[in-house]
């Protein structure tokens, strides 16, 4: 049961990724994570389902998602055949993934692997060689992005670069407010 939550959270990701020019394997396995992460932490998990993810050595990964792509390594996946379940998730649900994409999504494969080894779940995970905890996951992502405290990704660009300078990183109300404002700036 488990394998087809993940691979329809993946569908989702991949019909999105695919009007902005598609992905490879190693990205769509972090915004995996981010989407799942973000979706339980924010407490809008119904009908997404439940999502395992191991600590690898790349980052957190979705065994059957890892399944599905691993033929393709680092290439580019295929778009899609055809359009994913509509009955996946609620609104609710399907903003969060928007927002993921929308911010995460900018993140090079590289960038969005070296951002996942930053949360804490994946630390804790790879330390222990365990698959990563949906407690901790949904706990960490809650604390992420609690209302006032959400702030750009560590590898967005600039966003080093600012935090080195002394500059405070920018702070958003919430995920969804964050993925506006980029949004915006496009």
């Amino acid at each position: 049961m488990h394998s087809s939550h993940a691979l329809a959270l993946a569908d989702q990701l991949r019909a999105r990724l695919d009007v902005r020019g598609g992905t490879d394997h190693l990205k769509l396995q972090k915004l995996c994570f981010y989407a799942y992460g973000a979706a339980i932490g924010l407490g809008v998990a119904d009908g997404v389902g439940t999502v395992v993810f191991d600590a690898w050595k790349h980052g957190p990964v979705s065994r059957p998602i890892w399944d599905a792509f691993k033929a393709h390594k680092a290439a580019p996946l295929p778009p899609l055949d055809a359009l994913p379940d509509p009955s996946w998730g609620t609104p609710d649900a399907h903003q969060v993934v928007d927002d993921v994409v929308e911010v995460y999504g900018r993140l090079s494969s590289w960038d969005i692997r070296c951002e996942s080894h930053l949360e804490e779940p994946w630390v804790r995970a790879m330390h222990a060689r365990s698959s990563l905890s949906n407690d901790e996951i949904r706990e960490h992502f809650a604390r992420k992005f609690a209302n006032g405290r959400v702030m750009l990704p560590a590898y967005f660009r600039g966003a080093q670069s600012a935090s080195v300078d002394g500059v405070p990183r920018a702070r958003f109300e919430s995920l969804h407010d964050m993925a506006q404002a980029l949004r915006a700036r496009a």
